[in-house]
């Protein structure tokens, strides 16, 4: 008998250890998950530039007076420029080629986003001018504005260049306004005589003898108009003329 119940008590021991539930992996629910909290970048800061106030026709020698307005940033007189071209430029990265700068700003007393400089242009003629501002080591330019500078008494000054061809004056009409002071620069194409040429004019004293690539430049105030002439000086043969209009 107490063999049997030794058997029975051994088997119940057994069924009890192979019942045991088997070790469940956990939920996928209830695992840990990474918070990745996003990297939020700083917004760029852009400053806008412009003109707002500039001469556009000055005598030589005068302070032209540049108003420059700036939005999105604040006290940046020390960080403002004006630059003059003698040409039409394309805003680059560092101010090349310029003929006039300006020295300081000081900030507008009426807004505090405006900003007043002045430039000295000694000598007439079409300037091209840009506003700079430099921030964050960034260059920011405004639009271009054109100025006509004319002499220190108030005079115009008109500039043309005349290409001088085997048998054309280019161009052979200019038209001006009475007291203009005038400059022509004449300059003998590569295609002109090889002996060389003459322009004659009751405008100007006579012109040098004219070689291929070789030019002559001549000013004159406008008074009355008239006709020059070009000869090839190989047979002193008219070949040309052109005209001076004065309006």
């Amino acid at each position: 008998m107490k063999n049997v119940l030794a058997l029975l008590f051994i088997s119940i021991f057994m069924f009890g250890c192979l019942a045991l539930p088997e070790e469940q992996p956990p939920l996928a629910n209830e695992t840990e998950e990474e918070i990745v909290i996003p990297i939020i970048e700083e917004e760029k800061i852009i400053p806008e530039i412009r003109f707002i106030d500039y001469p556009l026709e000055l005598n030589a020698k005068e302070g032209a007076k540049f108003v420059i307005e700036v939005k999105e940033v604040n006290n940046v007189a020390d960080k403002l420029f004006v630059y003059v071209w003698d040409k039409s430029t394309s805003p680059s990265k560092y101010p090349v080629d310029y003929i006039y700068s300006s020295d300081s700003f000081v900030q507008s007393t009426s807004k505090n986003n405006n900003y007043e400089s002045y430039v000295v242009i000694d000598a007439p003629g079409k300037y091209y001018a840009r506003g700079l501002i430099v921030f964050e080591g960034e260059y920011y330019w405004s639009e271009e504005a054109v100025l006509n500078v004319l002499t220190e008494d108030g005079k115009n000054v008109r500039t043309f260049n005349v290409e001088i061809s085997d048998t054309n004056l280019i161009p052979s009409n200019i038209d001006v306004t009475k007291g203009d002071i005038v400059v022509i620069n004449f300059k003998a194409g590569e295609n002109s005589h090889p002996n060389g040429v003459r322009i004659l004019s009751p405008g100007w004293k006579d012109s040098p003898s004219l070689k291929p690539n070789q030019s002559f430049t001549v000013e004159f105030t406008a008074t009355n108009s008239f006709t020059y002439r070009m000869f090839w000086l190989a047979g002193n043969l008219l070949k040309a003329t052109g005209t001076v209009t004065v309006n």
